[in-house]
């Protein structure tokens, strides 16, 4: 299921929405670095993207400036989305994110934060507006549409307890999980679509 939009090209307010069933056909092969590169306008990483390292000449500039005016639009849009966000006060969650490094033996060496990059925040708020869209359509037809429910295998309670007792977090000493219920929250054509609700009690 995809969300597509029409904004506005001064305001980027949205004009239309669209929702349907797509396949997606990618340009570029482009890993976030390489994205937060052409956009800080670092062009030494032209060669580590497949699609451009092959070419030259007058066509590979011309695919180069339509990429970093894609990704310099779109990282502008995000801009506006998140700044429109924290007007209405909207709640903002931080977080260090950490790449894990093992020795020879498979055992953790090191734990590296992930460097923040605007690239990022760009993604996530992409993936906010079509959340944001998506729930306003569920919320005005008053039901679940096929295909806008994504599915999780229940986690096994007892490797997360004892995972959570590896952090070794103080604040959630104690904290036991537990799976208290799993409703149907809709019926299409035959299909159960679930939610599962989750509960924890401290022990002291």
């Amino acid at each position: 299921m995809s969300v597509m939009w029409e904004l506005d090209k001064s305001s980027y307010e949205v004009k239309r929405v669209w929702y349907g069933r797509t396949i997606i056909c990618s340009s570029y092969k482009l890993f976030y670095e390489a994205a937060q590169a052409l956009l800080d306008g670092d062009w030494s990483v032209v060669e580590q993207i497949p699609e451009l390292a092959g070419l030259g000449g007058e066509t590979r500039q011309e695919k180069l400036d339509q990429l970093v005016w894609a990704i310099g639009s779109l990282a502008d849009i995000a801009r506006h989305l998140r700044a429109k966000r924290d007007r209405g006060g909207a709640l903002e969650l931080e977080g260090v994110e950490v790449r894990v490094q093992l020795d020879a033996q498979k055992n953790i060496a090191a734990l590296v934060p992930r460097q923040p990059l605007e690239v990022h925040e760009t993604v996530a708020e992409c993936m906010i507006l079509a959340n944001h869209w998506v729930a306003k359509k569920i919320w005005e037809h008053g039901k679940l549409l096929p295909g806008n429910v994504t599915h999780y295998i229940v986690p096994d309670w007892k490797v997360l307890q004892d995972f959570l007792e590896i952090l070794e977090f103080p604040s959630l000493r104690g904290v036991i999980f537990t799976q208290t219920a799993c409703q149907s929250v809709q019926h299409h054509k035959g299909r159960k679509y679930g939610a599962l609700y989750f509960s924890c009690t401290q022990q002291y």
